[in-house]
């Protein structure tokens, strides 16, 4: 049986894909693929950034384990600050990078390598994902029970009430395309909002099935989700 791919992402000219006991492997056309070793262990890797401006690969997972990388081959791990809880996902935007994980925690970096806990407003439950807003001037974070919280520098957060059109389902992605933002989460449901604050649900076709990621594109988006459910939008 194969492992488990749980993150992939796109920069500088090169994919990097992420998954089960720590596996790591890099493609520059995304057909032929080397495995390289992060470090994680037996931990998975959860999620995958790329710092612009510091030409640096972010890799985040299990057992609050973060590494980093100039070239995606070579990985030196970090102190993470989130302890022993996993980190489900790490975004970049401009100078900020956020991970975010299990235990409501949340930490923000402007460089990759020194990582600063800040109070996420989600207490102890889990953050899913993180994402740019739909303007691109702050920052949405999702996570169980259907919470929200926004930010307008990746610092200070607030949960959004009266919630996010979820109820208690838990949202497990989040992405923008700069105008819109879509979330999708457990029980197939799928929601759009254009700052984050308002959700309208929409009719996802997934079921009952869990919504695991979404691609968002300027006209058109992809969500895929469990048993290898997968929706198209335009």
């Amino acid at each position: 049986m194969g492992s488990n791919i749980f993150a992939a992402h796109y920069a500088n000219n090169l994919f990097v894909a992420g998954g089960s006991t720590g596996k790591i492997a890099t493609s520059t056309d995304g057909v032929s693929w080397t495995i390289r070793t992060v470090g994680f262990g037996a931990s998975p890797v959860l999620g995958l950034s790329y710092i612009v401006n510091q030409g640096l690969w972010v890799a985040v997972g299990g057992s609050g384990k973060l590494a980093t990388s100039s070239d995606a081959v070579s990985w030196v791990l970090r102190n993470s600050s989130f302890g022993a809880s996993f980190i489900n996902d790490v975004h970049s935007s401009g100078n900020l990078t956020i991970a975010v994980g299990y235990d409501g925690k949340l930490a923000t970096s402007t460089n990759g390598i020194s990582w600063t806990q800040r109070t996420s407003s989600f207490v102890f439950d889990i953050i899913y994902d993180v994402s740019s807003s739909s303007s691109g001037s702050g920052y949405l974070a999702v996570g169980d029970l259907g919470k929200t919280a926004v930010s307008s520098d990746g610092i200070s957060w607030a949960q959004v009430f009266p919630g996010s059109s979820f109820g208690s389902s838990a949202i497990r992605t989040v992405s923008s395309n700069g105008e819109l933002l879509v979330a999708g989460g457990s029980l197939g449901k799928i929601a759009t909002s254009s700052a984050g604050v308002s959700w309208i649900q929409r009719v996802s076709t997934f079921g009952d099935k869990t919504i695991k990621d979404i691609a968002l594109l300027e006209n058109s988006a992809v969500a895929v989700g469990d048993g290898g459910t997968i929706a198209y939008s335009v």
